[in-house]
C-alpha cells in the first residue's frame, strides 16, 4: 500500500488502491527489511546478522531467514528465526571449517507462512560478503611460512665458507717454496 500506482494505471486501479488504502487506515509503508552487516567474522562463532522488519503494513511476515553459502560455490544453506527475532546466525560450525580470509556469501529474507520469500536484503544473485578473520595463531603460522631471507639459508653460507677455504688454499700454494719451484735467478746490477 506504500508503493505508488504506475502512471498508466487507469482510474479503475487507482480507485482500487484508494480504496485498498482506505480499508487499512491511510497510506501505509511498503514491507520493509533492514539488515546490519555483521563485518569480519571470527572463525568458529556464531556469525550474528542484526535484522528487523521495519514495516509489515498487513501483518505477512511470519519467519525471518539467512542463507549463506562460501563464496562462488554451489545451494546455499539457510537458518530460519522467529519474526521477532532481531539477529540471525551463521552457525560457528560452518565458519569454523573455514581459512582466515575465505568469503562466505549470504542474503537475508523475510518468510510468509509458506517460507515464501516476500522481501529481501540481496539476493541469491547479489548476495553481500563478509570475511572469515584469521585468529592470531593462524597469522604467526602464516608469518613462519615465508621463505627466510637469502642470507639465513645454510647453503649460502656453505658456499662462502667453500670460497674463503679455496681461495686461502690457492694463496699458500701460491707463495710458498717447494720441489717443484724453480731456483731463484739472481740477477747483478754491477
Amino acid at each position: 500500500p506504500g508503493l505508488p500506482l504506475a502512471e498508466d494505471a487507469g482510474a479503475v486501479a487507482a480507485e482500487a488502491l484508494a480504496a485498498a488504502r482506505r480499508g487499512l487506515g491511510g497510506p501505509q509503508h511498503a514491507l520493509t527489511l533492514v539488515h546490519v552487516p555483521p563485518g569480519a567474522v571470527a572463525r568458529g562463532q556464531d556469525g550474528r546478522v542484526r535484522v528487523s522488519v521495519e514495516a509489515d503494513p498487513v501483518g505477512l511476515v511470519s519467519e525471518l531467514a539467512i542463507h549463506y553459502r562460501l563464496a562462488g560455490q554451489g545451494a546455499y544453506s539457510s537458518v530460519h528465526a522467529p519474526r521477532k527475532a532481531h539477529e540471525l546466525a551463521i552457525p560457528g560450525a560452518f565458519l569454523g571449517n573455514l581459512r582466515g580470509g575465505a568469503a562466505v556469501e549470504y542474503y537475508v529474507a523475510a518468510l510468509d507462512p509458506r517460507e515464501g520469500e516476500l522481501v529481501t536484503a540481496g539476493s541469491a544473485s547479489e548476495p553481500f560478503v563478509l570475511q572469515v578473520a584469521a585468529p592470531m595463531v593462524e597469522r604467526e603460522e602464516a608469518r613462519a611460512d615465508v621463505a627466510p631471507a637469502w642470507y639465513r639459508r645454510w647453503w649460502v653460507w656453505g658456499l662462502a665458507a667453500g670460497v674463503v677455504a679455496g681461495a686461502a688454499g690457492g694463496v699458500y700454494l701460491l707463495t710458498r717454496d717447494g720441489p717443484t719451484s724453480p731456483p731463484p735467478l739472481f740477477i747483478p746490477t754491477r
